[in-house]
Parts: structure tokens; sequence; C-alpha cells
């Protein structure tokens, strides 16, 4: 038993070390931060749904059912009436707290089509200021609305005309027209459609940027830590060779190595859901409507947004690979390289989900400087910064990036000129086996 609890202390004493301690330290700080950004969020969004919820009504039929219509949203909704058509100018004279986003048309022979036995048409216009799936719930208000007004509908059919209606009417008595407004242009798509559409084009970044890092970081800290360990590193810092050509060397090839691997990965990947897709939906492409729509309204993206979007998604490799260099520093094998590179990854999450879930526009200030602070964040701002007309917000992103890999860059060079390339070491039990031998 005594040998058994030497062999186990020795064990523990291999593995328990600052570069596996603090890299799962710092995962556990990223959850509790994330954990309570999403409580403060649910809290402020619990709050908005305990009040009415704002609707932007225009009413062009002028009857008595069009009126009855306006008295059945008085109890879930607080209707602001308008006299214009035009929803540009609806929505410029309401407020931009993210709740007045609904606007309801009720056109002009609304109450003619219900008496004709017909269904009775409404529009109905969402703005859209971003993707985030906390935006993405405030399209529930709008379908409120229209099941609002279906239910009122269906009621008067039966107390109108009992059963002599077909129950295809009764249960759908209304022909709704959405229309969804993205900046200052408009088009007659579905919102959750063009969410679905935004997420499908969103989806790889995420998973292509993990991807890239996590190999290239793997790759990169690897070969550091074995030339520290087979002592090939001293050689190759004793060569005439200027310290800032090995690190981008070191980087660029882990770069050009993993973004191959990763382009026959996602090359596959797409041929696999695509054939999913197929299977189950007989199609994998948008319909004609909807794909006409998401050109009208600027969300489809041309080559050259794709090639802005590239650079923002390589440079973010970039300052991540940089990150890698230094971190790399520390490692005193190639055991312990998984765990330098966590913080690495845990920088990466942050961003990711805090983009996904947070308006960013409406943020505190201080959620806003770790969002523009962190260089990751820019490669999932990307997109949506696009769509909505934000490029300054990309061009900034770039040179703010460019900045930081070449401080990283700098700093790196600056280790691998002194002797903490070869000496740092971050153990826990270091000094004690030092002492022992």
């Amino acid at each position: 038993m005594r040998k058994f609890m030497v062999l186990l202390k020795k064990e523990l004493r291999e593995l328990l070390t600052l570069q596996m301690i603090l890299p799962m330290v710092m995962v556990v700080v990223v959850f509790h931060f994330l954990g309570t950004v999403m409580k403060n969020e649910a809290g402020e969004r619990e709050k908005l749904e305990k009040l009415a919820s704002p609707l932007a009504l225009c009413d062009m039929d002028g009857t008595d059912l069009s009126g009855q219509c306006l008295a059945a949203f008085k109890d879930s909704f607080e209707v602001s009436l308008f006299h214009s058509l035009d929803p540009a100018t609806v929505f410029a004279s309401l407020p931009t707290d993210g709740r007045h986003d609904i606007f309801l048309v009720i056109p002009a022979g609304f109450e003619a089509e219900f008496l004709a036995g017909r269904k009775c048409p409404v529009q109905l216009h969402t703005r859209v200021r971003n993707f985030s799936l906390s935006d993405s719930g405030r399209f529930s208000r709008g379908y409120e609305s229209t099941r609002i007004l279906e239910n009122f509908l269906s009621r008067e059919h039966l107390s109108r005309a009992g059963t002599a209606l077909s129950q295809r009417l009764v249960m759908n008595p209304l022909k709704v027209q959405e229309f969804t407004i993205v900046g200052e242009k408009s088009a007659a798509v579905s919102p959750v459609d063009l969410f679905q559409f935004f997420m499908k084009q969103n989806g790889l970044i995420p998973m292509v940027l993990f991807l890239v890092i996590v190999m290239a970081a793997q790759m990169l800290s690897g070969a550091i830590a074995a030339e520290k360990e087979d002592k090939t590193l001293e050689t190759l810092l004793s060569t005439p060779v200027n310290r800032q050509s090995i690190v981008l060397a070191k980087m660029l090839a882990a770069a050009i190595v993993s973004l191959m691997m990763v382009a026959m990965f996602i090359a596959g990947f797409h041929n696999y859901m695509s054939g999913i897709t197929s299977d189950v939906n007989g199609d994998v492409e948008l319909s004609g409507n909807t794909a006409i729509a998401v050109m009208e309204i600027g969300v489809s993206l041309g080559a050259s947004d794709f090639l802005l979007l590239g650079l923002i998604v390589f440079l973010g490799i970039l300052c991540a690979l940089s990150l890698t260099v230094i971190l790399s520093v520390f490692a005193e094998n190639t055991k312990t390289v998984n765990g330098l590179i966590t913080p690495l990854m845990a920088l990466i999450m942050l961003p990711y989900m805090l983009v996904m879930f947070v308006e960013v526009e409406k943020a505190s200030p201080i959620l806003k400087t770790i969002i523009y602070g962190n260089p990751f964040s820019y490669p999932f701002l990307g997109l949506p910064a696009m769509i909505f007309g934000q490029k300054r917000v990309l061009v900034f992103g770039a040179v703010y990036m460019v900045l930081f890999f070449g401080l990283m860059v700098a700093a790196a060079a600056k280790i691998f000129s002194s002797d903490l390339v070869v000496t740092a070491r971050l153990g826990f039990f270091s000094g004690r086996r030092k002492d022992g031998n």
C-alpha cells in the first residue's frame, strides 16, 4: 500500500501543474462570467415581458370589423395608431429601444373579404436590428398579433355564419403578407426565414475558426515544446537568423498546414450536410421568393464581402498563433502543451457566446469594452456588420488586429532573443523537484 501511495503522489505531482490548473480556472471564470451575463439579459427580458408589448398599427379599412379588431389587441398590446402605410416613416417615429419593431397594416377591403367568405389580408412588417438569439425572440410578438387577429376572426365567422363556412376558413381566416426591414431596405420575406438564412451563412465561420486555431495552435506549440525538450531550439537560436523571422516562419507554416487540413474537412462536411438536408427537406437551396428577397434586402454577400470577411478571419488566426508562441514558451514538455493553449480557447469562446446571445449595440459599456477589446470578436462580428451596414466595425477590427498581431510578434521576438525561451517554466512542483535533485 505504501508503494502504491508513493506512485500515486508521483503521478499527481506530474499532473498538478500550473499549466493544467490555470487554464481550467480560466474556463470556470469564463463560464461564470457568461452565466452572469445571460442571467442579467434574462432579467432584462423578464422585465420587458411584464410590460404591454408595443404594436404599431395602421387601419386603412376603417370599418366596424377593423375597429373591433383594434379592440381585440388592447388586452395584450400597447397599440399606437398611424395613418401612414410607409414602414420607414412609421419606424422613424418610434423609439429605438428594441421593443417597437412590429408594424401591422389592415388594408382597405378587409371587411369586404370577410363578408365574402375569403381570407382577410393583413401586412406584418418586422424591423430586424441584429441576428442574435435574444433578438430572434422578438419575432414572436408579431406572430402573437396575427394569432390574436385569427382567433377573433374565427369567433366572428362562427357567430355569424355558424357551420355554413368551410372548416379551413374558420381555422385559418387570415392571409398574412410578411415583410422584413433591415436598415433602410425592405423585402417580402419572413424574419424567421431571414434568420435561418443568416445562421446558415454564419454557421461555418465559428467552426472554421475553432478548427484552424486548434490545429495550428497544437502544431505550433507542440513543435516549440518538442524543440525545447530535444534541446534543438538552442541550436536554432544560435544561428545568425533574425528572431522575428523565426517566429513568423513558425506561425505561417502552422497556419498554412492547418488551413489546408480545414479546407479538406469543410469540403467533405459541406457535402455531408448537403446530403442530409436534401434528404430531409427535399431542397438544399432557398425558395425562389426567399432568394429574391434576400438579394433585395442585401443580406446575400458578394465576392468582395467574402474577401473582407476572410481577411478578418485570417487576421484572427494570426493573432491566435502569436499568442500561442508566447504561451508555448512556458511549456516544459509536450505533455503540458494542451493545457497551455486552453486559455486561448477560452478567449475565443467568450466573444462567440456573447455575440450569439447579446445585442452588442445595446450592451453595457463594460461588456462592449470586453467584446471590442478582444481581437477574436471581430470574425464573429464580421457577417452581421456587413449585413447591417457597419463596415466601419470591420475596418477598426482589422486595424486593431494588425496592431495586436504586431505587438505579440514583437513580444515573442523579444522572448526568443532572451533566455526566457529556454528557462521559462510554470511548474507547480518544479521547485520541489529541483530540491530533490
